[in-house]
């Protein structure tokens, strides 16, 4: 197996052949799509990767419906096969429409596995949504192929916690009943934090390892102003004078964003600021309505979805980075990506939620927390961007704290030698730094 290739990594003859089922992939944005796009690439130093998603349609609404059964496509050096399924068009789809969503293409997956399954040394399925893991279970169940069960968000926890689906009704019952089957029939688990890794162990029975592999962020393409890479404006380099006030989110303006605290915090700010929200999702008709209620359209600004290549250069030219998350139980476990992105270009990060957001903002100094109150948040930001030496600080570290552990190079290189050890590839995994110390940094 293993095509030939003059690609830097491993000797052709020991290259192995992965296959990653994943429901979103790039173009499409969050980040889930920029984990596995962002690892599919590196990982192709030692694999030939295939990957396997639906056409592009989320965030949902900003892509053309397909009727198209299967398109072969490439991403670099990564074969995307995206095979069809219903795809909802409605930015905030009901529970019918997710579900056609997420098992059409399981299932899709399945039958196209099934004749394949043969090509492949090892598979990666990554959630959420649960439903990608039938993909392989089948498969992993009778010894077919090794599996490995990635686990980015807890779907289950987080649906029931938002009310998308009845708190221990049916249907949470049923998918915990399964994520259980998944966690004991995989080869192996990976998860993105360490409080990820004890709520799978006080949630589940199961004696499968769980590996963290966190999420972290292309250096190289997030270079800091005035390094090598292409990060600058649009007119060819960044530009933080003091004459702009730039604040700005990127990512899933979704239901566990808590954005509306840092949109209302605009209309008491005394500093001329502009905060650019870049993305979309299921809740921005709803902050854009929050937004014209207030009178805030010249303060805040909705820019939608951008090219992901644009992203390194509209975070060099501004001058904060909002990171916001649901400050709910359910996702104390959670970073979101953009922490790491804010941090790669050097950005400050201003950050609201509890748990692991929390800790990463803490532990780099390149950050400050702050509470929901508006007010509050306000004087927070007027404070940083009347001080120009405290943010560059703040950007320094970050960017050090970066590229020393969430150097996603790093992170693909760690996750190659666990995909080698599934399938029987040695003991590399023995000899490594513990991936723990990557994540608590010591």
């Amino acid at each position: 197996m293993g095509e030939a290739s003059d690609r830097e990594g491993v000797s052709d003859s020991e290259r192995g052949d992965l296959l990653v089922v994943t429901q979103a992939y790039p173009p499409e944005t969050g980040g889930n799509a920029s984990r596995i796009g962002d690892l599919a690439g590196h990982l192709t130093d030692e694999w030939d990767v295939t990957g396997v998603a639906p056409p592009p349609c989320y965030p949902h609404g900003e892509f053309e419906r397909s009727w198209r059964g299967r398109r072969r496509q490439r991403d670099g050096d990564v074969t995307v096969h995206r095979l069809w399924t219903w795809q909802p068009t409605d930015p905030d789809p009901g529970f019918a429409v997710r579900m056609a969503y997420y098992l059409l293409f399981a299932a899709h997956a399945f039958v196209w596995l099934l004749v394949r399954r043969g090509e492949f040394d090892v598979v990666v399925t990554t959630s959420p949504p649960i439903s990608t893991g039938l993909v392989a279970l089948p498969f992993a169940a009778v010894g077919e192929l090794p599996w490995v069960l990635d686990v980015r968000d807890l779907w289950i926890d987080v649906s029931a916690s938002f009310g998308f689906i009845a708190e221990d009704g049916v249907v949470e019952r049923l998918a915990t009943a399964y994520r259980e089957v998944e966690l004991q029939r995989a080869d192996l688990v990976t998860v993105t934090t360490e409080g990820t890794v004890d709520r799978l162990a006080d949630a589940y029975e199961f004696e499968t390892e769980v590996a963290v592999i966190p999420n972290g962020v292309d250096a190289a393409a997030f270079a800091a102003p005035g390094e090598d890479g292409d990060v600058g404006s649009a007119e060819g380099g960044s530009d933080r004078d003091d004459d702009r006030r730039q604040i700005v989110y990127v990512g899933t303006i979704g239901h566990c964003q808590a954005l509306e605290p840092f949109v209302t915090a605009m209309e008491y700010m005394e500093s001329a600021a502009v905060f650019r929200i870049v993305g979309d999702g299921d809740r921005r008709a709803e902050l854009e309505r929050v937004v014209a209620a207030e009178g805030l359209e010249d303060r805040v600004v909705f820019e939608g979805l951008v090219p992901r290549g644009r992203v390194p250069s509209m975070l060099a030219d501004s001058a904060i980075g909002i990171a916001t998350i649901e400050p709910d139980e359910s996702l104390a476990y959670a970073i979101p990506t953009k922490v790491f992105e804010y941090m790669g270009t050097g950005l400050p990060v201003v950050a609201y939620g509890e748990g692991e957001i929390r800790q990463i903002v803490d532990r780099s100094g390149g950050g400050v927390m702050v509470d929901g109150d508006p007010e509050a948040i306000a004087s927070v930001l007027d404070a940083l961007l009347a001080d120009e030496e405290r943010r560059e600080e703040m950007g320094i570290r970050g960017r050090q704290f970066v590229e020393e552990r969430y150097d996603r190079g790093v992170i693909a290189g760690r996750l190659s030698r666990r995909l080698r050890e599934v399938v029987g590839g040695g003991d590399a995994v023995a000899e490594e730094q513990p991936v723990s110390a990557v994540v608590e940094g010591e």
